[in-house]
């Protein structure tokens, strides 16, 4: 008679399994050294937001085009933003202005989301460039070797995300590239 029920948090506790394990991959990926050094990111909390949306953005696109995948998408982004929140925490942000800060984390994502998602529609490296340019080097002008290089990352990082089977989402089982300047494989 409940068996359904028991199904259903079974289903929820896997796929916040695999948020959580997701979000551990993003947040790994975005702190690769390379890509402060040799991508020319700043190195600083705002740099590594924006590197962690770079990488959460391109993992929630794909999610949320999957079929089958979209409560995990949901699970994603809720478990994305519970890790800034954290963060946030960590930082001594006290409570009263910890819904202030994450609301405006999610706005800045989501608008970083909707210029890449919108970039890559559009096609080609120079479009992503133009959006790498105003949403991953907010302060400062990347060089054009730096946009280059990030932009043809992000592009492969899609492709390889694009071939993830469906098992491999649901398990939290993904590989980021390795940022080295040029991309080698694995991370």
């Amino acid at each position: 008679m409940f068996g359904w029920v028991s199904a259903r948090l079974r289903d929820r506790r896997q796929r916040r399994k695999a948020a959580v394990a997701l979000v551990h991959r993003v947040f790994e990926a975005a702190r690769q050294p390379a890509l402060y050094t040799k991508g020319g990111v700043a190195d600083t909390f705002t740099g590594r937001f924006d590197l962690s949306s770079l990488h959460a953005g391109l993992v929630l696109r794909v999610l949320r085009r999957r079929p089958g995948l979209e409560r995990l998408a949901q699970a994603f982004a809720d478990e994305f933003f519970a890790e800034i929140d954290d963060s946030f925490r960590r930082l001594g942000v006290g409570d009263a202005a910890i819904a202030r800060r994450v609301r405006g984390s999610a706005e800045g994502f989501y608008g970083r989301l909707k210029a890449y998602d919108d970039a890559l529609n559009a096609g080609g490296i120079d479009t992503l460039g133009v959006a790498l340019a105003r949403n991953l080097y907010a302060a400062e002008e990347p060089s054009a070797e730096c946009l280059g290089v990030m932009a043809e990352y992000a592009l492969r990082i899609v492709g390889m995300l694009n071939v993830v089977e469906r098992s491999s989402w649901q398990q939290g089982e993904i590989e980021f590239l390795c940022f080295e300047g040029g991309m080698d494989h694995g991370a």
